[in-house]
């Protein structure tokens, strides 16, 4: 009989990193390659409405047309703006935490800060750059972008970039919206992996952004210690 056994987010990303995610290289910069497509697969979009329309997301009821001729009727599809997810490292290495309650799974998790896009901001660095300041009061001096991926491809139609900076410096107190509660952690980045490791940090986004830059750290400063 096959036994199976349950995996955390991190050994579940450990299992498909090497066949799912491809990074290229270009001075120290880490980029997603485009996602491969089957050209044969193609649905036709026949209907869509808006069903329901907040400042959080659209809700859109859709028909569509498959490529072997089949009509779908009422595939809902959530529209959200896309999300910035960041991993700031200070000047003596250690990472920005954040711990958050989340009302939708009632707990508090541990998380990278994180958000989304909003009007007027012309790139999703420039979200980054504000979500951390706002949600943590840092700011860093360097920050760059290792890699995106849809946020949940099934339902919903946008992106999560991630983001690793480095020099990051207290400049403010938190600016945070009225139905957010979160404090500041600093903390290792080695008990910030074993955190991941074990299972410990659940949201999605933090444990991808958190290997995204471990793998970040090992190929542009090969041999240096950052796990103190």
């Amino acid at each position: 009989m096959v036994k199976y056994r349950r995996l955390n987010l991190y050994q579940s990303y450990v299992l498909v990193k090497h066949s799912l995610l491809v990074l290229t290289k270009n001075k120290h910069s880490y980029t997603i390659l485009p996602t491969i497509q089957s050209k044969k697969m193609r649905w036709k979009t026949l209907k869509s409405k808006t069903i329901i329309k907040n400042r959080f997301f659209n809700l859109l009821e859709e028909s569509y047309k498959k490529t072997d001729g089949k009509i779908i009727n009422k595939f809902y599809t959530v529209k959200r703006k896309d999300v910035a997810v960041i991993a700031a490292f200070t000047k003596n290495k250690k990472i920005v935490l954040i711990s958050q309650y989340r009302p939708s799974v009632k707990i508090s998790d541990l998380e990278l800060p994180a958000g989304y896009m909003e009007k007027g901001e012309k790139n999703i660095k420039q979200t980054a750059e504000r979500e951390l300041l706002e949600e943590t009061g840092y700011k860093t001096k360097k920050l760059i972008k290792i890699g995106e991926a849809f946020v949940s491809a099934g339902f919903m139609n946008n992106k999560v970039h991630f983001f690793i900076g480095f020099d990051a410096e207290k400049i403010s107190e938190q600016k945070l919206d009225s139905s957010e509660e979160i404090e500041v952690k600093i903390t290792s980045w080695k008990k910030a992996l074993n955190l991941v490791k074990k299972g410990k940090i659940k949201d999605l986004g933090s444990v991808t952004g958190m290997m995204l830059a471990e793998r970040y750290l090992k190929k542009v400063f090969p041999g240096k210690n950052w796990t103190f």
